[in-house]
This record gives C-alpha cells, sequence and structure tokens, in this order.
C-alpha cells in the first residue's frame, strides 16, 4: 500500500509530500474482528444477570468510560458519576453478547451519548 504524507519542512510552515510505502505483516495483531474469549465471557454473563460478570464488567468499563463522560460534559464530575451509573444499568438491562472489545466500546460510548441527549 502506497500513502501520500505531508510534513511540515520548515518552521515557516512549509510542507513538503512524500509517498511512503506501508506493508502489513502475518504476525501482526489479531483483526479487529477475531473473537475475545474475556469479552464474549463478560458480556453473556451481563445478558444473563451473573453478578460477578458484571462487577468484572463495571470494574473493566467505568473509568474509561468516565473519562470519556468527562469530555462529554466539560467536566462536570458529578454528572459525568451520574451517567456511568446510568450507562451501567442500561448495560445491565439491555446489553446483549458480543465478541470484540471495540464492539462493547462502540455500544457504551452510544449509550452515553443518548443519555446525554436526553
Amino acid at each position: 500500500m502506497q500513502a501520500n504524507v505531508s510534513v511540515l519542512t520548515s518552521p515557516v510552515g512549509e510542507l513538503a509530500t512524500a509517498n511512503v510505502v506501508v506493508r502489513s505483516t502475518e504476525s501482526g495483531p489479531p483483526a479487529n474482528d477475531a473473537a475475545d474469549p474475556v469479552i464474549v465471557r463478560l458480556t453473556r454473563g451481563v445478558a444473563a444477570g451473573d453478578e460477578v460478570a458484571f462487577r468484572e464488567f463495571f470494574d473493566r468499563y467505568r473509568d474509561r468510560l468516565f473519562r470519556f463522560l468527562i469530555v462529554l460534559t466539560r467536566g462536570d464530575e458529578l454528572t459525568a458519576n451520574e451517567l456511568v451509573q446510568s450507562v451501567m444499568l442500561t448495560a445491565a438491562a439491555k446489553l446483549r453478547p458480543v465478541r470484540t472489545e471495540a464492539h462493547v466500546w462502540n455500544w457504551l460510548a452510544r449509550v452515553a451519548r443518548q443519555l446525554i441527549a436526553k
């Protein structure tokens, strides 16, 4: 794969364009759609009402979700904390088994944005 990249070449802001060749390797990280057994186990457990799975799910995503919500609420920690609780309650009630970390995070972020919009 070949890509054009613009780089700053001087302090006055002149840009130069360079062609860069990107090669993929077979030994790279797994594909994004590869199932993560931990995520599958956690989301199945949450969907089934397993309290231990929910606690692990909560502990795994609470801080990341809080940081995301701090940005969306423009630094309002109280509102961000309340929204974390609301998102997690929604997860306990509506989360279905999924295969990837990206899917879980996208779902949580979408729920957070929908709650803010209300």
